[in-house]
């Protein structure tokens, strides 16, 4: 592909329009303090600036310019960075090139272009015309230039990778080309005009949600076609998936497209061939691996985005809270869980049971855990479509949550510190001046501290090795030894504190977290948005490390409390409201630091208050369930009315397909049958085990059968309780250490029941098929303290069976397992101790 020039008609020269110098600081307005000397004026500066229109705030600079030149060009980066806070989620990352250098009237390579379609930050799409062979085309231009010649070669091979694509769901490329001018290289691209096409997120609005399935489970197909030709997209967005006048989606700009053989990447939108590790793609859209620039980029990164795609046309919105910051938004997609379809959008009643598991697996953290093919997201899709049974499971919210809790490399957390120029940027206009203002001085702060964390010599000294616990150590002992204002410090501490959470040092956690919001309740007081932040993630720390450590943890007595939980509750409610998922989730791991009579007292609010049918009936399940744990439950006289507004709550919301409430649901009746209230237990057992077994069976989790199997057997109903054990164990899950958790404790189950029942025998041949066929190694902490109730299971059968040598060899196999795992839960250890006490003390046949 020869150099290509362009071939003005209607102007003598085209000369490339170069950003403008001044929104860079001149030598002599440098400030060298570490503190702006105009810091105190600059928030409200702008908060007016935005306000402006566009010639009174041309004017309002000037006028600095001439006797303040500092503050002037601080305020109008300032500005310059909001100016497309609109839509900056929706832009690739950029590096500034050249402008646009064409217009209607000139010729590039045999395409006279007729009019401009449209104009963004990466380019400019025209109407051209070709005379050989006569058609209309659509003609990109790029606004970056490729910096190199070596950038240029790269560029012509990969097109010839995409010309490859030929599918009727795909855009055809029909030519491309570099425009040399000024000694610069603008990439342009001629492909297939689609009259009248709409982008799919605005044909969404106007079409059922079974038809945006329909257009995502074809999308789906046309991806593939790139996939099987070794070719990622990487930017699949609304924005380039076209639906055509036959509602028809069409897939175009495969402009950060990476060919999989090869390893090359057409990444012209950044305005260069993309190095080793650059971050390519739209920011909110892109998947956990993009952002941390992992080589793990595949076709599956491709699935992550058609996954949201397909959640935002269902819900309305993404999967996460996104912020006002390029910051926010990364530590949002990388590091929380996605928000459950049904809560998005509970009026939506497509989404009430199998379409929410799709969409969830789909959009999984972990590349492993989605599908692993287009043409598996297809099928799946067009299964719900067809009411037929899907391979998606809905995971619950804690385990959503706790994948993202897992142990990582530093280099995870590190995601994209090579921007990090970027990462302060607000949008104002989107959360008002004064906060966008706040926060992006926060965001600043952010970036610091982790920078400060990663770049300690302490940390750098372990290289590859480094992880995330020692970047968090780093980071709070340099915050030990420096005297910081106070909300730069809060700041950096709320920093190191969730780094210890991700890692499960919940303990080291609480100590930051309790650091923090005494910083912030000095420098903002104590009901202020960011106070109640920190007071809510003490909160949960101290919940999750409650949950994980021993009943007389030294650390629990010494930093936390339960009435911090109860006060960061109470905050939450009074300032998101009771609809708010974020309160409901608040409940879930809150709720037993309630004392009784506020328990009740919750219950009569949710009973009396304005909320919603479905909200209510997983609050007033989530409040039975803790109250059914207490020896006080059904003692007072409105327990019961709370125990029957919760069963009319359930049974009106499950009846509506409302399965996400079987989760609270099954954990209530199991609760109920543990407190021996075996009528309330089986009224709620009568409301979910048709759904479970039933409508709800290609859904139901693996811990909802486990809860209605234990109420079923404690209701003395075991024979049905051994086929809901065995129904799950032959439902397939998720990932290789899920499968042995999940399989060894169905297997335990269901060897306890068989013993229950007199059937030893067949007991141990179960458990002895599923503990051969079960992988024996394994470094997954609750994989290994499953594998010991499981073993010692085995080793009870085989002692009630008369294999008394057998059954004591099985029992110091499962002693030693138990060993391997930490902190078991004492439930556990004693059911484990029991089963080997039968075991070990059996005596010898004669």
């Amino acid at each position: 592909m020869a150099h290509l020039q362009v071939q003005p008609r209607t102007r003598p020269s085209l000369q490339p329009r170069l950003g403008n110098p001044k929104h860079s600081l001149r030598k002599e307005d440098t400030v060298t303090n570490t503190r702006e000397p105009y810091a105190d004026e600059l928030p409200d500066l702008f908060s007016q600036a935005i306000e402006l229109d566009a010639e009174s705030r041309d004017e309002l600079l000037r006028e600095l310019q001439g006797s303040r030149p500092a503050l002037a060009a601080r305020l109008e980066e300032l500005l310059a960075a909001d100016r497309d806070a609109n839509t900056f989620l929706e832009h690739p990352f950029t590096t500034p090139g050249v402008s646009s250098v064409v217009a209607v009237g000139d010729v590039v390579e045999g395409f006279l272009i007729e009019s401009k379609i449209a104009s963004g930050s990466n380019g400019s799409v025209f109407r051209a015309k070709q005379d050989y062979p006569r058609r209309v085309v659509a003609l990109k231009i790029l606004h970056f230039a490729l910096p190199s010649e070596g950038a240029v070669a790269r560029f012509r091979q990969e097109v010839r990778t995409l010309a490859r694509l030929s599918h009727p769901g795909i855009v055809p490329l029909f030519a491309a080309g570099v425009i040399e001018s000024e000694s610069r290289a603008l990439p342009w691209f001629a492909m297939e005009l689609i009259e009248g096409a709409r982008n799919i997120r605005e044909w969404g609005r106007d079409h059922s949600i079974k038809q945006r399935v329909a257009a995502v489970a074809d999308a789906c197909d046309a991806v593939h076609h790139a996939h099987l030709k070794q070719v990622i997209h990487r930017d699949l967005k609304p924005g380039n998936i076209l639906m055509d006048a036959s509602n028809r989606p069409r897939v175009i700009d495969f402009g950060v497209a990476r060919s999989g053989n090869t390893g090359a990447t057409l990444a012209t939108h950044l305005g260069s061939l993309t190095p080793e590790g650059m971050i390519v793609g739209t920011l909110a859209y892109m998947s956990p691996e993009q952002l941390e620039a992992s080589s793990d980029v595949d076709a599956r990164t491709d699935l992550y985005a058609l996954g949201l795609i397909l959640y935002e046309l269902c819900t309305g919105r993404l999967p996460y809270q996104l912020g006002s910051t390029a910051a926010q938004a990364m530590r949002a997609i990388t590091l929380d869980a996605p928000l459950d379809p049904v809560r998005a959008a509970p009026h939506i009643r497509e989404l009430r049971g199998d379409l929410a598991a799709i969409l969830l697996k789909a959009i999984e953290r972990d590349p492993a855990r989605r599908y692993l093919s287009a043409p598996e997201f297809a099928a799946d899709l067009r299964h719900w479509m067809n009411g037929e049974p899907v391979v998606a499971r809905r995971p619950r919210f804690i385990e959503r949550s706790l994948r993202s809790m897992r142990r990582r490399p530093v280099a995870t957390v590190a995601i994209a510190l090579s921007i990090t120029t970027v990462l302060g940027i607000t949008v104002a206009s989107l959360i008002g001046a004064n906060y966008a203002y706040n926060e992006a001085m926060r965001a600043q702060r952010y970036i610091s501290g982790m920078l400060e964390a990663l770049e300690d010599p302490s940390v750098r000294a372990k290289g590859k090795d480094a992880r995330v616990v020692d970047a968090a150590a780093a980071l709070a002992k340099s915050l030990d030894a420096n005297n910081l204002p106070l909300d730069e410090a809060a700041d950096k501490r709320m920093i190191a504190a969730r780094m210890y959470e991700l890692v499960g040092m919940h303990e080291a956690a609480i100590v930051q977290y309790k650091i923090a919001l005494d910083a912030r309740q000095q420098a903002f007081g104590a009901t202020s948005a960011t106070t109640l932040e920190a007071l809510s993630a003490l909160a949960r720390a101290i919940m999750f490390f409650k949950q994980s450590a021993p009943t007389d943890a030294h650390g629990m007595r010494e930093v936390s409390n339960d009435d911090t939980v109860a006060v960061a509750f109470r905050a939450l409610v009074t300032n998101l409201g009771w609809d708010d998922p974020r309160t409901i989730d608040a409940v879930a791991w809150s709720v037993r630091a309630l004392e009784d009579h506020e328990i009740r007292t919750l219950a009569s609010e949710l009973r009396s208050g304005d909320v919603a049918m479905h909200t209510r009936a997983n609050y007033l399940a989530l409040v039975s369930a803790e109250l059914a744990r207490r020896k006080s439950f059904m003692r007072d006289p409105q327990d019961g009315r709370v125990m029957q507004d919760t069963a009319d709550a359930l049974h009106a919301a499950i009846d509506d397909g409302r399965y996400e409430m079987l989760d609270t649901a099954a954990d209530l009746a199991r609760n109920l049958a543990f407190a021996e209230l075996q009528n309330e237990c089986a009224q709620i057992v009568a409301i979910i085990e048709p759904a479970i077994t039933g409508p709800a069976q290609s859904v139901a989790t693996v811990q909802e059968c486990r809860s209605l199997a234990e109420a079923l057997r404690l209701l003395n109903r075991r024979d049905d309780a051994f086929r809901v054990v065995m129904q799950a164990l032959s439902k397939p899950q998720l990932g290789a250490a899920f499968d042995q958790s999940a399989r060894n404790a169905l297997s335990a189950d269901a060897g306890r029941i068989l013993l229950d029942l007199s059937r030893a025998q067949e007991a141990r041949e179960l458990l002895h098929f599923l503990h051969e066929t079960t992988e024996a190694d394994g470094s997954n902490a609750e994989t290994l303290l499953w594998r010991a109730v499981a073993l010692a299971t085995l080793a009870r059968c085989e002692a009630v069976c008369g294999e008394i040598e057998t059954a004591r060899a099985t029992a110091l196999r499962a002693r030693r397992v138990l060993g391997m795992s930490d902190n078991a839960p004492p439930s556990l250890v004693k059911r484990i101790e029991l089963d080997l006490l039968v075991a070990e003390q059996a005596p010898p046949q004669s």
